[in-house]
């Protein structure tokens, strides 16, 4: 199964948790781009992007994953990869309390993150991203991060959305978005410009995120 999906009931909303400073990020962010850029002026279908700039994923919407989304060696490991600290002997978070403390990154390795956990990742990510320490922050999550939150699939780079089966190998994210670009109109990505920072988590009851349509002109920086 391919990350995207052919849109033919409803439009299908798409996260990307992008970071313009990293050359990977912006290849995905360009794949998006050009998939809207190739439409006709009135397609069909609509395609709704939601663009996290600087941002990574709130606990309930990393708890969704998680729980539904993991369902391959591979969607796991793309989710892993997006956490290099886990990696190190040593690395500080800030707690609850706003203290700093120090933790065996190679502990957490291969586990799920406890909300405590994660709250603590989260907290020192937004902190770092505050004082314009990018480079810390992206080795406590590193974009991209792109999520179908329709068919509840991940993708790390352009590779992917490469899975195989008794049918043969499923398309990669790339190939795919070119494939529905040179067949059919029934794609389209609104532009948009970098929308607000959300400053809060969202209910578990609902850690998707809402379809919404953006002006036109993208912004990177």
């Amino acid at each position: 199964m391919s990350l995207f999906r052919t849109l033919q009931n409803s439009p299908s909303t798409i996260t990307i948790f992008h970071n313009s400073k990293l050359p990977l990020s912006n290849k995905l962010y360009d794949i998006l781009e050009t998939a809207y850029d190739t439409q006709s002026e009135r397609p069909k279908y609509e395609f709704s992007l939601d663009l996290m700039k600087d941002k990574m994923p709130t606990y309930d919407q990393y708890q969704l994953i998680v729980s539904r989304y993991l369902k391959s060696t591979q969607a796991k490991d793309i989710l892993h990869t997006k956490f290099p600290f886990l990696h190190d002997r040593e690395v500080e978070f800030y707690n609850n309390k706003g203290n700093l403390v120090t933790v065996k990154g190679i502990d957490w390795n291969n586990k799920i993150f406890s909300e405590a956990e994660y709250q603590m990742i989260y907290d020192t990510f937004n902190k770092l991203q505050e004082s314009k320490n990018q480079e810390k922050a992206a080795h406590l999550f590193e974009a991209p991060l792109v999520v179908d939150w329709d068919q509840e699939l991940i993708a790390g780079d352009e590779y992917s959305g490469r899975t195989s089966s008794s049918k043969g190998s499923y398309p990669t994210m790339s190939e795919n978005m070119k494939f529905k670009i040179s067949r059919t109109n029934s794609w389209s990505i609104p532009k948009s410009s970098i929308p607000p920072s959300r400053s809060s988590t969202p209910s578990s009851a609902s850690p998707r995120p809402r379809s919404r349509h953006y002006s036109c002109n993208h912004s990177r920086d």
